[in-house]
């Protein structure tokens, strides 16, 4: 009986599924992920944040106030979610970024 073992995913290739991500939920494809555009991310990832939770995440992220979350701002997005979802304790133990990607890649390949 053999196991096949697939190789890690690279940072490089987390990345770019990172970016194909946030293409998605750009809906517009503007190049930024807008408040209502967020929202719509929770609900079909069925992540249950409330208005204030995710008025507060949103506004935690969108760094430059422009009313849009860019790519780099929705990366940090994803370490906040992975830090304070289910576990506020989380961000005292550390966290791996690729473990959120994970979960959204997983989104995705269901998509398609």
């Amino acid at each position: 009986m053999g196991v096949v073992v697939g190789r890690p995913e690279s940072p490089d290739e987390s990345l770019r599924n990172c970016k194909a991500i946030f293409e998605q939920f750009d809906e517009d494809s503007n190049g930024a992920i807008d408040h209502e555009e967020l929202k719509k991310c929770f609900q079909k990832l069925e992540i249950n944040f409330t208005e204030e939770e995710i008025n507060d995440l949103f506004e935690a992220c969108d760094i430059n106030e422009d009313l849009g979350m860019k790519f780099n701002e929705f990366i940090v997005l994803l370490c906040l979610i992975y830090l304070f979802k289910d576990d506020p304790t989380a961000l005292l133990r550390g966290v791996n970024i690729f473990d959120i990607v994970n979960m959204f890649e997983t989104y995705i390949l269901l998509e398609l």
